[in-house]
């Protein structure tokens, strides 16, 4: 017998024991099983064979064909069971049917929809991961707290690490009193390079960036708060803590807070004076406040200012600054607050005797004492001052102020003498600064100190005349004249006979300096060169039209041309006298001159026959002149043209205008101006075959010429050829994309505004928006009757070329029939100011040539040119 035999296998199974359910057996007893129950367990050992193959048949392992009606009675019942469930879960299901709201708010993001397709990888992959970060930033901090670990840092270390050190003889109760002490005083002042970011970005906030990070105030009470716990020694925690609380209208809590603020770092004057602003509407609380603060700072100087700033008597004030200054003997604002609040002369120079002694290095007190001292008495203080403060150029300055100051007439060599040492001991001094010095002195009443200043600047300086030149203009641009007529008085006496240079800063003084600065200007630089015969040109130029002294710029053309046999001069001797009505004096130096060398100059011819045309000479002396100067430069196109015009408008014969001009077209065959004049006559013959013929000639002599293929296009139109003008216009726009007075052809052809305005674009873009396309463009709109359109483009061209004789024409025509007396006022002196520069226009030209207008009005040219635009 096994020994080792468990006891429990002897015994009967409970009663519902199924072997294995412990071990997860699974199964499931019938109702047969559960009636047959007793008799199972009744069963002896003799049947035991029968009774295992009962439960091998009613178990797992059964056959369906010995299943009973029970169990199909019970699959039944769950199959039901199922199908109804089934069912159910069918008819509950509702579908819902979208709103005309839902509708809409899903229609009002499908263009945004459509955008997400147009989105690059890179903007799908920045896009931020729907998820909740809290806890995992939370387990973050909590293992960074846990990862840290402070420690208190002993007194002794401390001390070592900011420079105390104590005495090895002190007791350790002695030591520990006497560091402490030290490190107190230390943290006040100690700025913690760890915190420095977050001080720039929370605690020095103010105005709308201090409102925009504390909007949650909540959130700015917490930082505050932590702040002022983890550095209750830094006063910005503090004073920002006390701002908050004001800015949330919790006064109070403001002021307790600053309050515990001082009672926290008492050495601090920042939390002392914001304390006191904070108290400001209780004066005698903040009175108080102030003097609490002295306590603990007696060496601030803005605690002393707020204290004095509180008192409202006169005497209070003076008695408040007098107590400070017993504290703060050499705080020099101090010393100016008291000098202000004196009235007593005496009193103030007293004052200013001691400031001076107790804060030497303080300018002001020196500058005023010198003011209100004599002459004797303010040299010797300057004297003291230029060692005190080692030569500064205030100092240096101040003394030339007080020579021109006691004597106006004073020789500006003695104040050189000043200039040049205040000059040559501030070499550091910029150039900008000195120019500021000039110019503050001009305006201080010290024209003499200013100039000489710059003058003995530039003598020390190796500053180019190109430097120097561009600086005079800036500093007349900014209106500091002062400095501009030094340095160009400086230029003017360099040998310099650059002629772009000359013409510079003359252009320069002429804007900016008077009449006699400019003269003088012109005499000193003739004077240093003598040979310069632009400077001579240019002198009699300014004192002919600036000046307006037509005798000095004769005399100095004289003499220019007694020095010089050059032909400018003598050319700008008679159109002075030309220009000026004096046509004897004009046609006795262009006589003279063609007597001596009658083959000098073909201009003088020109200009002879010119003169006695406007004299009204006779037609006949005036054709024999124009014959004896062709027969002596038989090449030159203006005598022909010349030539021509006698015939055709003096003589009024146009036969013989005729023969001229063929004559001169075979003398000049490349003068397109001869060949349309020529063409132009047989027109008004009325040959307007030869008119076309002449045209065509001259087209395949100058292949190449706009000048023939517009006046083609003119004849044409003149004579209502519109068709005809239409190809020949399209036909040079081919040919001459760029000209503007091509696209005008080409652009007035077109019958209606609606079909011209796309070309419009066309035109401006070929001429690359030439002064000229504005202006016909101008006229166009003009013609349409768009007056104020017109207008806008014809300023566009002004502005764009002033030197337009027709744009001037054009806008006079404006004005006059859209404008008032005082806009025609201001349009004429404008066109007065630019008259000598107006070289273009050819209608203009015409018109202001013809020897029956010399010496017409501006305005009676004006109407003239007018008159013609209106009728072309």
């Amino acid at each position: 017998m096994n020994n080792n035999k468990f006891a429990f296998l002897d015994q009967e199974p409970p009663p519902g024991y199924v072997a294995g359910v412990g071990r997860g057996a699974v199964g499931f007893s019938t109702v047969k099983n559960t009636r047959n129950k007793n008799s199972q367990t009744e069963d002896t050992d003799d049947n035991e064979n029968n009774a295992n193959q009962d439960v091998n048949e009613s178990g797992l392992l059964v056959s369906q064909s010995k299943r009973d009606e029970g169990d199909e009675e019970a699959d039944r019942i769950f199959e039901e069971i199922e199908n109804r469930l089934k069912s159910r879960r069918k008819h509950n299901t509702v579908i819902k049917v979208p709103t005309d709201d839902e509708l809409s708010l899903k229609s009002r993001f499908s263009d945004l929809k459509r955008d997400l397709t147009s989105l690059t990888e890179e903007e799908w992959l920045s896009l931020p991961e729907a998820g909740d970060m809290t806890r995992k930033n939370k387990r973050s901090r909590i293992l960074e707290q846990q990862s840290q670990r402070l420690y208190t840092a002993p007194d002794s270390i401390l001390a070592k690490g900011v420079g105390i050190e104590s005495n090895e003889s002190m007791s350790k109760a002695e030591k520990e009193d006497f560091l402490t002490a030290q490190l107190d005083n230390i943290v006040a002042n100690k700025n913690g390079n760890d915190s420095k970011v977050l001080e720039n970005t929370i605690l020095s906030s103010n105005g709308a960036d201090r409102d925009a990070k504390f909007a949650d105030l909540k959130k700015g009470r917490l930082i505050l708060s932590s702040l002022r716990k983890t550095e209750p020694y830094r006063p910005s925690s503090w004073i920002q803590s006390a701002r908050l609380e004001e800015q949330a209208k919790n006064f109070n809590k403001a002021r307790e807070l600053i309050s515990q603020g001082c009672k926290t770092i008492p050495g601090a004057e920042e939390v002392w004076i914001e304390n006191v602003r904070i108290n400001m509407n209780d004066i005698e609380y903040a009175k108080a406040i102030v003097k609490e603060g002295l306590k603990y700072c007696k060496s601030s100087v803005n605690l002393w200012m707020k204290a004095i700033e509180l008192e409202v008597e006169k005497k209070s004030k003076k008695r408040m600054i007098m107590r400070a200054l017993e504290d703060l003997p050499r705080g020099d604002q101090l010393w100016k607050l008291l000098i202000d609040i004196e009235d007593d002369e005496d009193v103030v120079q007293k004052l200013l005797t001691k400031a001076i002694d107790l804060c030497p290095a303080t300018w002001e007190f020196w500058i005023a004492l010198v003011n209100l001292s004599t002459y004797e008495d303010a040299k010797k203080y300057l004297n003291r001052a230029r060692k005190t403060l080692r030569g500064d150029v205030k100092v240096w300055i101040a003394a030339c102020k007080l020579e021109e100051r006691e004597n106006p007439d004073i020789p500006e060599a003695k104040i050189r003498k000043l200039t040049d040492k205040a000059v040559n001991e501030n070499p550091k001094v910029s150039r900008s600064e000195w120019f500021d010095i000039a110019t503050k002195a001009t305006e201080e009443g010290f024209p003499k100190t200013g100039r000489e200043v710059v003058s003995s600047y530039l003598k020390s300086s190796s500053i180019t005349t190109e430097e120097l030149l561009v600086e005079a203009e800036d500093q007349a641009r900014n209106s500091h004249l002062v400095v501009m007529n030094s340095i160009a008085n400086y230029l003017v006496h360099l040998d310099l006979t650059d002629v772009n240079f000359w013409q510079r800063l003359m252009n320069t003084a002429r804007m900016y300096s008077d009449t006699e600065k400019l003269l003088e200007y012109y005499s000193t630089a003739i004077s240093k060169n003598p040979d310069s015969v632009l400077l001579y040109l240019m002198y009699a130029k300014d004192a002919w039209k600036v000046v307006d002294n037509v005798t000095k710029a004769r005399d100095i053309l004289h003499h220019a041309d007694s020095r010089f046999d050059d032909d400018s001069i003598k050319f700008a001797r008679i159109k002075l006298e030309f220009n000026t009505g004096n046509l004897d004096r004009a046609e006795l130096i262009c006589q003279n001159i063609i007597e001596k060398e009658p083959k000098r100059n073909v201009k003088y011819w020109y200009k002879y026959i010119h003169i006695l045309r406007c004299k009204g000479e006779s037609s006949e002396k005036v054709l024999m002149l124009s014959s004896q100067a062709l027969n002596l430069f038989p090449q030159n196109w203006k005598l022909h043209m010349q030539h021509v015009q006698i015939c055709m408008e003096d003589m009024e014969n146009l036969k013989f205008a005729r023969e001229a001009a063929a004559i001169s077209v075979k003398k000049c065959p490349d003068s397109t101006k001869l060949w349309i004049t020529y063409s132009s006559i047989e027109e008004k013959l009325g040959v307007l075959i030869k008119a076309r013929s002449i045209l065509d000639t001259a087209s395949l002599t100058i292949p190449n010429s706009v000048e023939i293929a517009v006046a083609h296009v003119e004849l044409e139109k003149r004579q209502k050829n519109i068709k005809t003008a239409i190809n020949l216009a399209n036909k040079n726009l081919k040919q001459f994309p760029s000209n503007a007075y091509v696209w005008y052809q080409h652009l007035s052809l077109i019958p209606k505004m609606s079909l011209r305005k796309p070309e419009f674009v066309n035109a401006l873009q070929k001429t690359d928006n030439s002064p000229e396309i504005l202006l016909y463009l101008g006229v166009l709109f003009w013609k349409d009757g768009k007056f104020v359109k017109a207008k806008s483009w014809l300023d566009r061209s002004l502005n764009a070329d002033s030197t337009n004789g027709g744009t001037w024409a054009w806008l006079y025509t404006y004005w006059k029939h859209n404008g008032n007396d005082d806009n025609m006022s201001s349009f004429l002196d404008d066109f007065n100011a630019k008259f000598d520069d107006i070289k273009k226009g050819n209608t203009f030209k015409e018109v202001q040539k013809d020897p029956k207008n010399y010496q017409m009005p501006h305005r009676e040219l004006l109407e003239s040119v007018s008159s013609k635009l209106l009728k072309s």
